[in-house]
């Protein structure tokens, strides 16, 4: 299965598509964590950096993550 990651940090899509190394070594337990779970799960994903204007609902669902807010949502199909 292949999808497209869309995020409005240069510094992370950079990391994600091994352009850039950023040498943090939690960010680099993240970036980890996420290859992982995509090999996993079978997923084969680009990635692309967008504007934070058109990123502006996952941008607040991470905000609220990282604040300790719990979010509960259902996958429409």
């Amino acid at each position: 299965q292949e999808v497209e990651i869309f995020g409005d940090s240069q510094v992370v899509i950079n990391e994600m598509l091994d352009e850039w190394a950023i040498g943090d070594p939690e960010h680099e337990r993240w970036v980890g964590k996420v290859e992982q779970k995509l090999q996993q799960l079978g997923i084969r994903a680009t990635f692309a950096r967008i504007d934070r204007k058109r990123n502006s609902e996952a941008h607040q669902l991470a905000q609220q993550a990282l604040d300790g807010v719990n979010i509960e949502a259902k996958m429409k199909r």
